[in-house]
């Protein structure tokens, strides 16, 4: 290094000898990359200063524009004459700058070393030179440098410059600011001398104002050859991010050229946006200055002072040769540049470029610049100093001190080597107002720097929206969407975190739970995602959802337990994990697979999984196998059993709740149905081993049951009629409280939970309903067979019946005397009473009850499966024999002879056989003879309904309460039992039956969803039956009232005194035949005046009793004068002595009645020619029927039945004559005795004949 600064030294030495006389200035511009005009620049000084001694340029160009000797106050020294400038280029780069200037220092160049530097336009060249040239002591004159880093004279000691520095902008720009309440500026600077250093000014004039954060950096590389565009976007970017929409620009115009494109690409330049740019924001690219939109700002120093025209007038006379002949070009060095010119990269000069002043910037602080050094040397010549000696300090020194006015304006320096001058804000504004092209660059307003104050200049600037105004558009200082304006500072900021803002003047809003915003400047918040969760307000992250918890929703503020089936382990989980196999989890927020299990009401089966508890098992919480619920029974086919058959059991004591398959002690079989062999049934639902004792109560009750039949043989020869009333009573409510205990026993069989201590109760009807249970007879049979319990209920009643045979065979065989119609009238006794528990034990094998499995097992053998096992079926053929030979025979027997009953009384043919069936009919009134088989069919309903209703409970209880209600209202309407005490017991124990029916409705089991809608529907027909009663009634009567029905079926036409008797027994002859209603007039005393009326009204058929008085009684001729005219159905009946009429005897006849009768009958509309047509009419048009009255009771009853028939009456099906098959053994009870030679005395006998044997049930003779 020592070797080359001594070549150095000793080349500048021997320069220094050639050139000794000559002044040279080295000026470096950017002539090969900006513009060649900076050549022009340099000639035109040299020109003008030549001016002061050639007097052919005065002539050419006028006097000097600048007067040397007024300015710096001295004459002018002709020394001036050596002062030459040479011409360099930078060509904008700080390299080649550099070379240049070393070369001009040095003399490298091949020229004499320089004693001064002009230059340069970037502060980044002029820096490395300005230190080079302090090491040389040259002083170093800038007319577009402003960095204020080249203030620092400790740094840059030699270093002065024309143009005003970057810190007097900065000061502009800080004004700029505050005059127009900017909130915040965003400066987006190169990272090089002067845009660095322009931004460091303008914060520094933030900072001594203390109000450092309204304004922001933005750093941009510099990068003047390779511009890399998307760091410039991201720039950009960064700057937008910062929520204001003033941008500053600070950076050369070499990088403002490639930087203003990317802004005008990115929208910056455009409304919305204010830029103000730096002086150096100018373009010389494909987009050029006249591109800028309206309103666009940028500073320009004040670089015309009032010399200026004077500059432009000699411009305009110069041309190119001025600058690039061959003398200029030498003069100049135009041609030792070390770009040389012909590869500049802008165009050449030539003379169009004298005539448009399209001047490079800072062209006036570039003439000025040289003029500086011109004065100075003017004073120190005027001193006496040698041109040769006019350098380093000395020179400094006065140039420090210089002060002229050149063409920019005054000229002065600080102690800093810095120009105080103004600067103009220059606005692009429309050249026509109102248009948006052409625009031109306008000042807008003026910074003085000495005062420190922004003066608009003229009208409001315009601003980039288009539109002049004394302060920015609102909406500039509105934020952009994801910034709030601060309420202090008026800046927007960028949303904080857990924040959103909207833009606009609105403040900032906390994220709302659920949402979060995890990055600044959010527009809007986030919903957290699945998986996570935010609880409070303005979260900037969401958190993950714990162990057990999950979230399958956006926006959740917080997680949701995992229900109860499923689990988490992982945190942050969207879903939970099922438990699968249909398990659950006990409680929901489950963490682990292992809390998964079957939940209760379920059951692990390992083929699939958990599955549905059958109905009657027990399946609780957990992974165990299911337990019977009490009632019910299931077999045990074998480990992990999934498949149950589940069977009810008769009741929960012989089914406790117990493991699969087991039951109560000392019970086995198919749904604990049977005791083990050798074992009892006890009361709790157990069995018991059988000890010798066991078998006793079967025999008692064998014992007891032989008692009571030989009681019952003891009275069988009793007649009931010949009894006090007491005993009557005693006999009546004895069958009574049989027939209600046989009820209760058929309660007992409903669907029925009964509780202590009524179950002891109901459960001692078990022995009257055939239950051999209760009598421990397993403990004789061995076994406990339901098929031989059920034979032997079938059997029982039977073997009664063998046992009254063989008693009855004994007592005669030692002489007794006992009726066989004795015994079979006690054997129906026995049947009568136990009809209830006959037809409840034929039908057992029908009433099914459903099992869980979906079979049915019978309800008092549930270990017996209906309809699919062989014993089911036996029993089945046992029941349909037992059907057939106990309540069918029974009801059928009984209907037979109750209806046969009425006819076999008045007949009195029949009474014997009627005395057979003496426990059908003694109990009761005679009018109530029917009520037997009122009780008979009762009694079968009792039983059929919990049989027929067996899935249906609450119809049993419904159709069960209905019957007893009508059985009740019947027995009262009818009062049927021969004794009152018996009735009132009959209805008392009818009323309690109902009692205990609706006390045990609740306790019926049922399935509550079926039974509700049952009851609905039978609760609807109640409610519905009083209502179509009424409406019933009511229609029926109208209905009567427009077709009334014929109330007598025959009319009996008589004399009284010649028939009054015989009609008396006709009419109880035709009623043993027939239903129809027959009038007879004694019987009707009240409606005899109206007796005309009921022939042609109410009557069906007119029955002419013709005895030898019938046609002489008038009231005879108007019934058949009446019947006659009205076409009623007429049946003459002539009875012995009856002489039919003869035309002569017709004659006769209206002789036989008085004016007075004649006028009665003339009253009723009968006249005698309406008599003597009748009288014809019935005798020829009519065929009588002949009557004896002295024959046979037999052909009399025979008369009439055809009399019954000509007059089309309805028969009675079932009806006895009065003839006997064969001579009764028994003798007549009553004789009757009268005068059998007159014939209403025979007739009236007979009447009271057949009264006395209805009444009685007594045989009479006649």
């Amino acid at each position: 290094m020592a070797v080359v600064r001594l070549a150095l030294f000793l080349h500048a030495l021997s320069l220094s000898f050639v050139y000794a006389q000559e002044f040279a200035i080295g000026v470096y511009a950017p002539v090969t990359s900006r513009s060649q005009l900076y050549m022009a620049l340099t000639a035109i000084f040299d020109l003008d200063l030549r001016k002061n001694f050639e007097p052919a340029l005065v002539t050419r160009f006028g006097p000097p524009i600048i007067d040397i000797a007024t300015e710096s106050g001295v004459p002018l020294q002709s020394g001036l004459q050596s002062i030459r400038p040479r011409i360099g280029t930078s060509n904008s780069q700080p390299n080649i700058g550099l070379s240049t200037a070393v070369d001009f220092m040095l003399g490298l160049d091949g020229e004499s070393p320089v004693s001064a530097l002009v230059g340069g336009v970037f502060s980044s060249i002029a820096m490395p030179i300005a230190s080079f040239s302090a090491v040389q002591q040259v002083p170093q004159i800038a007319y577009g440098a402003t960095s204020p880093s080249l203030s620092n004279k400790d740094t840059y000691p030699y270093f002065m410059r024309t143009v005003p520095p970057d810190s007097i902008q900065g000061q502009a720009f800080w004004k700029w600011i505050v005059q127009f309440q900017v909130p915040l500026a965003v400066c987006i600077y190169a990272v090089e001398p002067y845009g660095q250093g322009l931004f460091l000014a303008i914060e520094e004039q933030a900072k001594l104002a203390g109000e450092a954060e309204r304004l922001v950096g933005v750093p941009l590389r510099y990068m003047p050859t390779n511009f890399v565009v998307s760091e410039a976007k991201q720039a950009l970017d960064v700057a937008k991010s910062l929520g204001s929409r003033f941008l500053f620009s600070s950076m050369n115009s070499q990088m403002f050229t490639l930087f203003g494109p990317v802004m005008f690409d990115e929208g910056f330049m455009q409304p919305g946006w204010q830029i103000l740019g730096s002086e150096a924001a100018t373009m010389y690219g494909t987009l050029t200055d006249a591109d800028f939109p309206i309103g666009f700002q940028r500073w320009s120093p004040v670089s015309r002072g009032a010399k200026y025209a004077l500059f432009e007038d000699m411009w305009k006379l110069m041309n190119a040769n001025d600058v690039l002949s061959t003398t200029a070009r030498a003069r100049y060095g135009v041609d030792n540049m070390k770009v040389p010119i012909a590869s500049a990269t802008v165009p050449p000069i030539d003379d169009s470029d004298f005539t448009g002043m399209v001047l490079p910037k800072w062209s006036t602080f570039f003439f000025d610049a040289l003029y500086t050094l011109t004065v100075a040397c003017n004073r120190l010549l005027s001193q006496g100093n040698a041109i040769a000696d006019i350098k380093g300090e000395l020179l400094l020194t006065e140039l420090r001190a210089t002060t002229f006015t050149g063409i920019s304006g005054p000229i002065g320096f600080n102690e800093n080597g810095d120009r105080l001058a103004f600067y103009e804000l220059l606005v692009n504004e429309p050249v026509t107002e109102g248009t948006a092209n052409p625009t031109n660059l306008v000042v807008g307003a003026v910074f003085d720097a000495i005062t420190g104050e922004l003066t608009i200049a003229g009208q409001d600037p315009y601003w980039m929206d288009g539109q002049r105004g004394a302060m920015p558009p609102a909406e500039l200082t509105n934020c952009d969407p994801g910034f709030y304006k601060e309420p202090q500072s008026r800046q927007c900021k960028p949303c904080p975190l857990g924040f959103y803002c909207w833009g606009g003047t609105e403040p900032n809003r906390q994220c709302a739970r659920g949402a979060f915003a995890n990055e600044t400047g959010m527009v809007n918040c986030t919903l957290c995602p699945f998986g996570s969760f935010a609880a409070e307000v303005g979260s900037s992250s969401c958190s993950a959802c714990l162990s057990g918890f999950y979230s399958d929703e956006l926006g959740r503020e917080a997680c949701k337990k995992c229900p109860k089936g499923t689990y988490m382990v992982n945190t942050g989980a969207s879903v939970c994990t099922p438990c699968g196999l249909s398990q659950e989890t006990e409680e929901s927020g489950s963490q682990a697979a292992t809390d998964c299990r079957c939940a209760e009401g379920m059951f692990m089966c390992n083929e699939v999984g958990c599955q549905m508890c059958p109905e009657g098992l027990y399946c609780a919480a957990g992974l165990d196998p299911p337990v019977q619920m009490a009632g019910f029974w299931t077999a045990v086919t074998g480990p992990n059993q999934c498949h149950f058959n589940v069977l009810r059991c008769r009741d929960t004591h012989e089914c406790p709740e117990n493991p699969l398959g087991e039951c109560a002690p000392g019970r086995e079989g198919l749904a604990c149905n049977n005791c083990r062999e050798g074992y009892f049934p006890e009361e709790e639902g157990t069995c018991l081993p059988c000890s010798p004792g066991d078998s006793l109560p079967a025999v008692l009750s064998a014992i007891a049951a032989v008692i009571v039949l030989i009681v019952l043989l003891s009275s069988v020869n009793t007649d009931l009629n010949q009894q006090s009333l007491n005993l009557l009573t005693v006999a009546a409510v004895g069958s009574q409280m049989v027939m209600a205990i046989q009820a209760l026993g058929s309660i007992r069989q409903l669907a029925i939970s009964w509780v202590d201590p009524v179950r002891h109760i109901i459960d001692m009807t078990r022995l009257l309903t055939f239950d051999f249970d209760i009598i421990r007879i397993s403990c004789v049979t061995g076994q406990d067979s339901p098929t031989l319990k059920f034979l032997g209920q079938l059997l029982a009643c039977p073997a009664g019946f063998c046992l009254v045979m063989v008693a009855w065979a004994v007592a005669r065989a030692r002489g007794r005397k006992m009726s066989l119609d004795a015994v079979f009238n006690l054997n129906g006794t026995l049947l009568f009473a136990l009809f209830i528990t006959l037809t409840l034990a034929v039908l057992g094998p029908f009433q099914c009850i459903s099992n869980p499995d979906g079979s049915s097992s019978m309800a008092s053998n549930p270990g017996i499966i209906c309809y699919t096992s062989s014993e089911h079926w036996v029993v089945v053929f046992l029941s349909i024999v037992g059907i057939i030979c106990y309540p069918v025979t029974i009801l059928g027997w009984a209907t037979y002879t109750t209806v046969m009953y009425p006819s076999r009384i008045t007949s009195g043919a029949g009474l014997r056989l009627v005395n057979r069936y003496r426990f059908l009919f003694q109990r009761f009134r005679p009018e109530c003879y029917y009520y037997g088989l009122v009780l008979l069919f009762r009694n079968a309903f009792v039983a059929l309904f919990p049989v027929a209703f067996v899935s249906m409970p609450e119809v049993q209880v419904v159709l069960m309460g209905a019957l007893f209600v009508f059985g009740g209202s019947l027995q009262v309407r009818s009062w049927p039992w021969r004794s009152p005490m018996a009735n009132y017991a009959d209805l008392v124990m009818t009323a309690f039956l109902q009692v205990v029916l609706l006390g045990a409705a609740p306790l019926l089991e049922v399935d509550k969803e079926q039974s509700t809608e049952m009851l609905g529907w039978l609760l609807l027909v109640a409610v519905l039956c009083p209502l179509l009663a009424g409406l019933g009634a009511v229609g029926f009567a109208i209905f009567r009232h427009f077709t009334p029905k014929a109330m007598f079926g025959i009319f009996l036409c008589h004399h009284k005194g010649g028939a009054g008797s015989l009609c008396r027994l006709i009419k109880l002859l035709v009623a043993r035949h027939s239903s129809a209603n027959v009038f007879l007039d004694s019987d009707q005393l009240e409606d005899l005046d109206l007796i005309f009326d009921t022939i042609r009204a109410t009557t069906k058929s007119v029955v002419t009793v013709q005895t030898p008085e019938l046609l002489k009684r008038m009231w005879c001729a108007g019934e058949i004068v009446t019947a006659f005219k009205n076409k009623v159905t007429t049946v003459p009946l002539i009875c012995d002595g009856f002489l039919t009429l003869t035309n002569k005897t017709l004659d006769m006849i209206p002789d036989c009645w008085t004016a007075q009768q004649k006028q009665i009958l003339a009253n009723y509309g009968i006249t005698m020619e309406d008599v003597k047509s009748a009288y014809v009419w019935l005798r020829d048009e009519k065929t009588p029927l002949y009557l004896s009255r002295f024959g046979s009771a037999e052909k009399r009853e025979e008369v009439v039945i055809e009399m019954c028939k000509q007059c089309k009456i309805s028969m009675k099906v079932f009806a006895s004559h009065h003839t006997q098959t064969g001579p009764s053994k028994a003798k007549p009870r009553i004789l009757i005795t009268g005068s059998i030679t007159d014939a209403e005395a025979l007739a009236t006998c007979e009447v009271f004949q057949i009264m006395v044997q209805e009444h009685l049930r007594t045989e009479c003779a006649l």
